[in-house]
């Protein structure tokens, strides 16, 4: 990492990284609404399905981040 923060253009893993970040962000702003959704009114508690989908996307996320 010390390598590609140094040199004639240091922030290059910044910018490459930015766009995967950004759509990531914005992934996990519609699993908060869609936690809204999926838990309705009455309701206590969310679906198994909820929890396994956002354990999903996480596990996607920390690979992704580690490999950029």
């Amino acid at each position: 990492m010390y390598l590609l923060c140094i040199g004639p253009r240091p922030l290059d893993v910044f910018l490459k990284a930015f766009p995967y970040r950004l759509f990531m962000g914005m992934v996990f702003m519609m699993c908060v609404w869609w936690a809204n959704v999926v838990r309705g009114p009455g309701q206590e508690s969310f679906p198994t399905h909820f929890y396994v989908t956002i354990l999903l996307l996480y596990a996607v996320h920390q690979v992704l981040e580690c490999a950029t």
